[in-house]
C-alpha cells in the first residue's frame, strides 16, 4: 500500500471519528487534515475549537485597570490567567500568563525583563478566574490575539476562545 492510498484510508476514517479533547469536542480530521503531516504538536496547533469561555476581567473600584505594582498584586488571588501590558507612545502587550494568580504576577512583576517595559509607559495587569482544565487553552488563544513581547504559551494545547480585557 501506497503512502498515498495508506493517507486517504486514514482520512476516510478521520471523517467519522470524533475524539474529545480536554473537554472540547476535536474531530480527527482536524487533527491530520494538513497534507499527510501527523506530526501531533503541528496539528493541534492548527486546531479550531468551538467552545469558549466568557470571563471577568478584573479592575480596581474605580473601575479602572490595575497598575502594575506589588500593592495591588497582594489583593490577587485564586486561579486563571493574567495580562501585563504598558501604555505609552506605542502600547503594547508584554506577557500573559496562568497558574496561581498572585504566584505568576509576583514572578512577572520581578523580571528585569519584563520591568525594562516601565520606561515606555504605565504598566498595567488584569486576571480573571478560569477553571484549571481550560488555562492553557485560555492563555494561548490570548497570546495569539495580543501577542504579548514575552510569550511563552506552549502551542501544543488547544485554544479555548475568551473574551479579551477590554
Amino acid at each position: 500500500m501506497s503512502r498515498q492510498s495508506s493517507f486517504k484510508s486514514t482520512l476516510q476514517f478521520a471523517e467519522s471519528f470524533t475524539n474529545v479533547l480536554y473537554g472540547i469536542s476535536v474531530s480527527f480530521w482536524d487533527i491530520v487534515r494538513s497534507e499527510g503531516d501527523f506530526a501531533m504538536g503541528q496539528a493541534l496547533s492548527n486546531l479550531k475549537t468551538s467552545s469558549s469561555l466568557t470571563v471577568d476581567w478584573e479592575k480596581d473600584p474605580d473601575g479602572q485597570w490595575y497598575t502594575f505594582e506589588a500593592h495591588h498584586i497582594d489583593f490577587v488571588h485564586g486561579s486563571g490567567v493574567c495580562v501585563v501590558w504598558h501604555e505609552g507612545d506605542a502600547p503594547a502587550t508584554v506577557c500573559v500568563g496562568h497558574g496561581d494568580l498572585a504566584q505568576c504576577l509576583y514572578e512577572m512583576y520581578e523580571n528585569r525583563a519584563i520591568n525594562m517595559y516601565r520606561k515606555l509607559g504605565t504598566m498595567r495587569f488584569t486576571w480573571a478566574e478560569v477553571p484549571s482544565g481550560a488555562q492553557s487553552g485560555v492563555a494561548r488563544f490570548i497570546s495569539e490575539q495580543l501577542k504579548p513581547v514575552f510569550d511563552d504559551i506552549a502551542t501544543l494545547v488547544p485554544r479555548v476562545p475568551v473574551n479579551l480585557p477590554e
